[in-house]
Formats: C-alpha cells, structure tokens, sequence
C-alpha cells in the first residue's frame, strides 16, 4: 500500500522533473508529468542504467573507503615517528586510526558518487528526450 502511494503520488515529483523543467521550461507540475511519462516510454534502458549507476557508486564508495583505510595503515606503520614508542607522535593503537582513515575515505567519497548518479540519470535523460525529438522530426535542441 505505502509503496503504491509513493508511484502513484511521489515518483513524478522526482528530480527529473528539473532536468525536463530545464529542457523545456514548462511549469513543474508539467515538467513532472513529461519526465514520468519520457521515463515510462524508455523505462528498461532507464531500469538497467540506474543498477549499472547503483554498482558503480558502491564499488567507488568501497574502492575509495578501502583506499583511505589502507593509506593510513601504511602512513601509521611507515612513518618512523608513529612507530617509535618513545617518540611523541607514537600510535599506542592503530586500528583506531585505520578505522578512522577508512570514514574518512567514505565521507569524502559519497558526495562524488552521489553526483555520478545526477550526472549519469541527466545524460539519460537528455538522451532520451533527444530520441523522442528524432522520432517526431524535431530539430534537436541538446
């Protein structure tokens, strides 16, 4: 039930709506409508690029949170200061560092991905509306 309300209700107020208010200039509430309905007309390709999006940013979420884990491992155990205990820059513990690396890594990589995801749903869309324009011999305005 609650997940009909959502397609029913609030899929067509997504941020393709922007996208198709940018192309056209319409009000939102049209702009909201043609986005769903470009959506619905090329819905596999738009299926099938949103899990490909979805994979990429989790393997570059992972690949960069691992990333920023193993470069401190190797700074903490390199380093000759961290690992001298009787120098004042001595890591008594550094899986905490490590831990800490790896958080940095993922905070600095979600908002990246999160943009992959934008970028890659607006060049689908602008594609799309760019073969619907062909197909009605319209001249094409991307």
């Amino acid at each position: 039930w609650l997940v009909d309300m959502y397609f029913d209700h609030f899929e067509p107020w997504c941020r393709n709506a922007y996208m198709d208010l940018a192309l056209h200039g319409q009000p939102f509430v049209k702009s909201a409508l043609h986005a769903s309905l470009v959506n619905a007309e090329f819905m596999t390709t738009v299926n099938i690029l949103n899990g490909a999006t979805w994979v990429f940013q989790l393997a570059g979420l992972g690949a960069i949170t691992s990333l920023g884990h193993m470069q401190t491992c190797v700074i903490i155990r390199y380093y000759p200061g961290f690992t001298d205990p009787f120098s004042g820059d001595f890591v008594q513990n550094p899986l905490f560092l490590s831990i800490l690396g790896s958080v940095v890594g993922f905070v600095m990589a979600f908002p990246f991905m999160m943009i992959f995801d934008t970028v890659s749903d607006t060049i689908l869309f602008a594609y799309i509306v760019q073969k619907i324009r062909e197909e009605k011999d319209e001249t094409p305005t991307i």
